[in-house]
């Protein structure tokens, strides 16, 4: 057991793990202080602009980062291979994304808003999807070249950096400053990023037309997956400001799903961690299995622990850290402190693990029914039973999705075939 410890500790696993937890703290004192700066009706505000950002982008850089985490951790130790790709990448996602940036811009011009005032927000923001994008090419490379402990320092940085500037931002320009900081966070992040050497050197290089396809075709897939999988963490949000449109009821649907939004660092940590081991070793069957079982075993033991503790204390929870303003989110709250043990627990593990042994297609279905059941059980339950109805209709997808996918993946790692079938399917 000593031995297992020590070499995660050599590999950088505790680095990436307390690195998580540490930008968690961060980020849930700076909502619990940005809560305190705003009035409820900037806060709701700010929320219905963010959100509708999220949702737009969720194609942010049409999925080039994990195409390029999947095909640059299969091939571990060829650098010139991961700074070639690196280069190719950065190149052809920051065009998409100069597309999202005019959509942005046109949104705040021409398109139906529910707040007028909400327009001059979403210009601010036009020109973020950019910086955000190179900074998750940086994440992503470090995390392809198992370079956890410069991963977690680099994001340790960011972190800090937004919570400093979007806290600060608000306190001076209101939900206007909160834009501000992002653009100053992630900007300083980036130079410091050169400075620390984290950014690989430019080498665009040549590809051939099979690796070209290999790129696209896993990372435009990956984007359709992560976007219809991150939707349904915003389509509620989404959802309550069209049908309800009232930046309270907003807000305080905002409160509730904080925390359990920010445990997902938890999966997310050990995902960090894992993925790039497992897409290395995704042709080996026994390797596969007997790692999945000791993730599953230690981790989900875990993670009930903390959704029982978390469920007992809500009002506690809420009374402590918002105010007594926002006690009406106390259900909805519980409800999705249900749906993150599901998420945590099977979700987000089996799905990310899918996508290591190339089951993109399987992912992509999946994704399209959940998602498109997810969009009319909003429509429907919010419209009946108000922003709860958001809730519960997380929950019922989120277990909808885990009793499929784990399955699954679980018939994957045993029926792992030869490296050479394998490179006929994607």
């Amino acid at each position: 057991m000593l031995d297992k410890v020590k070499k995660l500790v050599g590999a950088g696993f505790f680095d990436v793990f307390s690195a998580s937890v540490l930008n968690n703290v961060i980020n849930f004192f700076s909502s619990f202080i940005l809560v305190r700066i705003l009035s409820k009706s900037e806060y709701g505000l700010f929320t219905y602009v963010w959100n509708t950002y999220n949702v737009i982008i969720l194609v942010c850089g049409l999925g080039l980062d994990s195409g390029y985490l999947q095909l640059s951790s299969e091939k571990t130790g060829d650098e010139e291979y991961a700074k070639k790709l690196y280069s190719y990448c950065v190149k052809w996602g920051s065009i998409f994304n100069l597309i999202i940036t005019i959509g942005l811009i046109c949104i705040s011009l021409f398109a139906p808003v529910k707040f007028e005032n909400s327009r001059t927000l979403f210009l601010l923001i036009s020109f973020l999807p950019l910086i955000q994008f190179i900074y998750k090419m940086v994440s992503v490379y470090l995390r392809s070249q198992k370079r956890n402990k410069d991963y977690a320092r680099l994001t340790n940085i960011n972190t800090i950096l937004i919570a400093a500037a979007t806290l600060v931002g608000a306190y001076t320009f209101r939900e206007k400053g909160l834009i501000f900081g992002y653009y100053i966070a992630f900007i300083v992040t980036l130079i410091i990023s050169v400075l620390l050497s984290y950014i690989p050197k430019w080498d665009i290089g040549v590809f051939e037309k099979e690796d070209v396809k290999q790129v696209f075709s896993i990372s435009i897939i990956s984007a359709c997956n992560n976007g219809l999988s991150q939707l349904l963490y915003l389509l509620d949000v989404f959802v309550i400001g069209i049908i309800i449109a009232d930046e309270l009821i907003l807000a305080s649907y905002k409160v509730a799903s904080i925390i359990p939004s920010a445990m997902a660092f938890v999966p997310q940590a050990v995902i960090i961690f894992v993925y790039p081991y497992f897409a290395e070793h995704r042709f080996d069957k026994k390797w596969c299995i007997n790692s999945y079982k000791k993730l599953m075993l230690f981790f989900n033991a875990g993670n009930l622990v903390i959704t029982v503790a978390m469920y007992m204390f809500v009002p506690l929870i809420i009374k402590l850290f918002y105010g007594k303003q926002y006690l009406d989110a106390i259900d909805v709250f519980r409800i999705l402190t249900i749906s993150y043990f599901f998420s945590a627990s099977f979700r987000t593990i089996s799905g990310n693990l899918l996508v290591t042994q190339r089951r993109l297609k399987f992912n992509f279905v999946i994704s399209v029914i959940t998602g498109i059941a997810n969009i009319v059980g909003n429509l429907i339950f919010v419209s009946r039973i108000g922003s709860i109805g958001a809730a519960y209709m997380t929950l019922i997808i989120t277990v909808l999705t885990s009793a499929i996918t784990t399955p699954y993946l679980i018939y994957c790692f045993n029926n792992i075939k030869t490296l050479e079938e394998e490179n006929n399917k994607l």
